[in-house]
Formats: structure tokens, C-alpha cells, sequence
């Protein structure tokens, strides 16, 4: 799929910040983020930083049978293996780890290798190992009841929430989270209704020109904002999509899928208001 030489950083101390630079108390966080995007193995000291786009791979393993929404988990589609054709990689295999050192640059190279075919636009997996997942789920069940009690919104609210979908309390967006639709898997349909959004109008389904939903597109993703507008029976939802045109991105629209099963629709966090930027996460 990709390879990725990697940047050698030696101790993770040097990934420490100082905690209250400002003199204001749990003004940071410990760590900084750059932490979670490492490898690494708990036995050493040495990190290594991907310096292309594989540093985006999320995780996913063979370990549970259903995804948060309910799906199926088909697990991972991608392995890493260290490159058998680059040379400087074969040579520090057969080294001690401490001659990596005299390297002042990004060295060995790591092969994202796919599992399996792997469809267009799919997410690329990888299994992060079973340490990282037991710390993880420690994480969604411990921390924010711990730190911050119930009622803050986590991670673990998510998970709650992708696995309760027709739960008409959650349909509503906060400045916390907002809803998806996987718009890649979604026909044409001749009920289908493509409503043009105008400037300076009232607009349709309490969308207008201004909606946040048009910030929060991306390009080029397969997830647009959508908004749920009512639950059709116990697996279906009414719904209308953000979108644009293809030609002219000022141009916008709403389109309204009468009958979308709830595989399609995703809870997720507004920009900002993941885990990641809580002050000691």
C-alpha cells in the first residue's frame, strides 16, 4: 500500500513537555501528541515516527466480532513488515539497536502491506497489538469517570451512541458531536429529493447557506455531514446530506434519503472536542 522510512527518537522523555510553562497548572498536557503516532515496543527505548501518510492508519483487530456501530468487524486489512529490498533497513535488522544511533536521519523502512483486497475509498487498518487495545479500552471505561465524571463527553459517549442509533436523544448536533452519512454507499434513488441551498434564504430542514455542516465537509472523504430527521421503523432513518458541486464548491445542497439504513449513519466528534485535546489525556 505504502512504505514509510522512520525518523529514530531515543527516549521517550523527549517527548515530555513542560506541564505549566504558563504558570497556570494543567495548562498542557504531559505528553505531546506527536506520542501517539509512534512506534515503538515497551522493552525499549528507541520510537520510531512514520514520515508519510501511513501515520493516518487506524486500528483494528480480529479480537472482537462486532464494530462499536453494531457492524461486523472484518479486522485489519493491512500488516507492517520491515522493506526486504532497502538495504540500510536489512543492515540494522542484523545490528544491535544501539548502532542506529550514528543515523541522523530517518533510516529503516517499514511496508504497510494489504491483507486482503482492499475497495476504493476503504479505510486502511492495521493492528496496533493487543497492549495497545487492553489500554485503550481502559481508557474509554476509566478516564473520563475518573478525571471528569459522566458527564463529560468522550470517546466512550461515541461508542455508546454508534451502538444505540435509533436512540432519538442523540439525533440532535452539539457542540460536541455531529452525524455523518457514508454517502460512497448510498444509490441513487428515485425518491431521493436534491434540494440547491441559496444565500441570504431561509433554506429547507433548517439548513441554510451558513450551516456548520458545510464547514465540516472534507474533501475527497466518503463521510459527509448529514442531518436525521425522523426513524422510519427499527433499523431506518430519514435523512438529508450535505453537499456541494463538484464544479463550483459555493454551490450548495441537501439531499434528502427518505429510507438510509443506520450502518450508514456514524456519530463523531466536532473538530477539537476529541479526547486528544483534553488537558491530561
Amino acid at each position: 500500500i505504502i512504505s514509510s522510512p522512520m525518523l529514530n527518537n531515543w527516549g521517550r522523555r523527549r517527548l515530555t513537555m513542560f506541564t505549566n510553562r504558563t504558570g497556570v497548572e494543567g495548562e498542557s498536557n504531559a505528553k505531546q501528541l506527536i506520542y501517539n503516532y509512534v512506534f515503538g515496543h515497551p522493552d525499549s527505548n528507541i520510537l520510531m515516527f512514520p514520515v508519510t501518510r501511513a501515520i493516518a492508519f487506524n486500528h483494528k483487530s480480529n479480537r472482537t466480532k462486532y464494530n462499536y456501530d453494531g457492524s461486523k468487524n472484518f479486522g485489519p486489512n493491512a500488516f507492517l513488515r520491515w522493506s526486504k529490498s532497502d538495504k540500510k533497513t536489512q543492515y540494522y535488522l542484523r545490528r544491535h539497536v544501539a548502532d542506529l544511533r550514528q543515523e541522523n536521519y530517518a533510516t529503516m523502512i517499514l511496508e504497510f502491506i494489504a491483507s486482503r483486497d482492499i475497495n476504493p475509498d476503504e479505510e486502511i487498518f492495521i493492528d496496533y497489538g493487543i497492549d495497545w487495545e487492553k489500554a485503550w479500552n481502559a481508557h474509554l471505561t476509566n478516564f473520563f469517570e475518573k478525571e471528569y465524571g459522566r458527564a463529560q463527553f468522550s470517546s466512550k459517549s461515541l461508542v455508546d451512541m454508534n451502538g444505540d442509533k435509533m436512540n432519538k436523544d442523540n439525533h440532535q448536533w452539539t457542540d460536541d458531536y455531529f452525524t455523518v452519512c457514508m454517502t460512497r454507499e448510498i444509490p441513487d434513488r428515485d425518491s431521493d429529493e436534491w434540494i440547491e441551498i441559496l444565500p441570504n434564504e431561509q433554506g429547507s430542514f433548517g439548513v441554510n447557506y451558513e450551516h456548520i455542516g458545510y464547514d465540516l465537509m472534507r474533501d475527497g472523504i466518503s463521510w459527509c455531514p448529514c442531518i436525521i430527521l425522523a426513524i422510519n421503523d427499527e433499523s431506518h432513518l430519514d435523512v438529508v446530506i450535505f453537499a456541494v458541486s463538484t464544479e463550483n464548491t459555493s454551490q450548495r445542497f441537501i439531499r434528502r434519503v427518505r429510507h438510509l439504513h443506520n450502518q450508514y449513519v456514524e456519530f463523531r466528534p466536532i473538530p477539537g472536542k476529541s479526547d486528544q485535546h483534553f488537558t491530561g489525556a
